[in-house]
């Protein structure tokens, strides 16, 4: 599956069950900061603008997005994980305003 990162307009490829995070570290795209990687900090909150052939979100993730009282559009980047039945889809990501690294 593909993911668009908005608003640099940048292209990550993922393999089914792929990290985000993982995929733009090994191929040096410092897209998103990375402080903690463990759904914790909310650094890395972005706007998944259509989850088809994204996994749902663990069970840390979604309850820290619950404490956070953030919109149910919003996931962590460093959590986004390509569906293990993804398929061609391309998935729109905003990075928020402040957080792109380009």
């Amino acid at each position: 599956m593909r993911i668009r990162l908005m608003p640099l307009d940048k292209v990550a490829t993922l393999a089914p069950g792929e990290r985000l995070l993982d995929v733009l570290d090994e191929a040096g795209v410092p897209l998103l900061p990375t402080a903690c990687r463990s759904a914790n900090c909310g650094i890395c909150t972005v706007i998944v603008r259509d989850d088809r052939g994204l996994a749902p979100p663990k069970r840390d993730e979604a309850r820290f997005l619950a404490a956070l009282g953030v919109a149910a559009s919003q996931r962590l980047g460093c959590q986004i994980h390509a569906a293990l039945d993804s398929s061609d889809e391309e998935v729109v990501v905003e990075i928020l305003v402040g957080q792109a690294r380009r």
